[in-house]
């Protein structure tokens, strides 16, 4: 079968044929691919594959899949061949949708809506039920809380936008870039401020009329969380979903009464707990279904050319000359920084590997 494959030891991403996988535990599923999403973390692979002991040769990712099960396993019950199914995959397994054929645990998926087409439905999980999780679950954003969304335009972004909106939220502020202002205005924001705007604190303190935001969700990571911190109201709920919270580094937590919050899509596959997913699945397959959450479809690429697509939206930020970006910083905890340098000297372990986790554009180059 044709597949988009990780290649650990270059760092990149290859179209290659392989065999199609055999399933090899009687809960899986076999499914044959009609439409993958594209997520950022398939491309930020090299992030996370140090947590696999084996190697990623011809690691296929794709965590987004709509497809028609082809062959199911000894135990599966209540699913058929040829059932058409969606869901969400787990990073750990290297059978993804990146490829004509994908396996998955049959206790994960869902039956596929009749009122979504296959390419609406293959880009909700990842960014929809993330979306759903933090606003809905988590965050709870009821009538009339005053909201903030950093990155309103990307995929989870635009998602809580419009649940948001549907929960009744009296003010919806969002952050993104000003070619992307008229697209989250549509969804539902109330007001949208360039992410780079010096004066965002001041800007949605004025929003909302001096009192501050109620409900945050931070899609940003630790480049922002700090001084998004200071947008919080008396009561206010702060979600964080690329990193840890870090409360010790906010202001005035205690007298202003924060609460605090994470989010990891994929946490219930490890911690067993499958049913969860299926739960939280239905519900928003249910909201899109009515209409009550639009799907934007923002591109199409056929699937040997997806690995041109693993780029990161936004990782880019513009400079004085319109030509010219450079990259999106990140941040580095200086006690894991400091362990993963000192583990370097040691003999048992993989330096290339560790290399890569402390700088992620690191590539090596054989014979000088």
């Amino acid at each position: 079968m044709k597949a988009i494959s990780y290649n650990d030891k270059n760092d990149i991403f290859e179209y290659i044929e392989k065999e199609v996988p055999k399933l090899d535990k009687n809960l899986d599923v076999l499914v044959k691919v009609i439409a993958v999403g594209l997520n950022p973390v398939d491309a930020k692979i090299n992030q996370w594959a140090s947590m696999r002991k084996e190697p990623l040769s011809q690691w296929v990712c794709g965590l987004d899949v709509y497809g028609e099960i082809v062959e199911i396993g000894k135990e599966v019950s209540g699913w058929h061949k040829d059932d058409l199914v969606l869901y969400h995959g787990d990073m750990m397994r290297a059978n993804g949708g990146f490829a004509e054929y994908a396996i998955q645990d049959s206790r994960t998926i869902i039956k596929a809506s009749s009122s979504l087409t296959a390419v609406e439905q293959a880009s909700i999980p990842c960014a929809g039920w993330t979306a759903y999780r933090a606003m809905i679950e988590k965050l709870n954003i009821s009538k009339d809380d005053n909201v903030f969304i950093s990155g309103g335009s990307g995929g989870v972004g635009s998602f809580a936008v419009q649940l948001a909106k549907n929960a009744g939220a009296k003010h919806i502020i969002t952050s993104c870039s000003e070619k992307n202002f008229e697209y989250v205005k549509s969804l539902g924001a109330t007001h949208v401020i360039n992410y780079n705007d010096k004066n965002l604190i001041e800007k949605v303190i004025d929003y909302t009329d001096g009192y501050g935001i109620d409900k945050l969700l931070n899609t940003s990571g630790r480049s922002t969380d700090i001084t998004l911190s200071d947008l919080l109201a008396f009561n206010g709920h702060f979600l964080e979903l690329l990193d840890v919270v870090r409360p010790t580094e906010y202001k005035d937590v205690f007298m202003r009464n924060l609460s605090f919050h994470q989010l990891s899509l994929g946490a219930v596959l490890d911690m067993g707990q499958p049913v969860k997913i299926i739960d939280l699945a239905k519900q928003f397959i249910r909201l899109s279904g009515r209409d009550d959450i639009d799907i934007k479809i923002v591109g199409l690429r056929p699937g040997e050319k997806l690995y041109e697509e693993l780029l990161i939206e936004d990782d880019d930020v513009s400079t004085d000359y319109k030509d010219i970006f450079i990259g999106r910083r990140t941040f580095y905890d200086i006690n894991t920084l400091n362990q993963d340098i000192e583990s370097l000297i040691k003999d048992d372990v993989d330096q290339l590997v560790i290399l890569k986790k402390i700088v992620p554009e690191f590539e090596h180059r054989l014979n000088g």
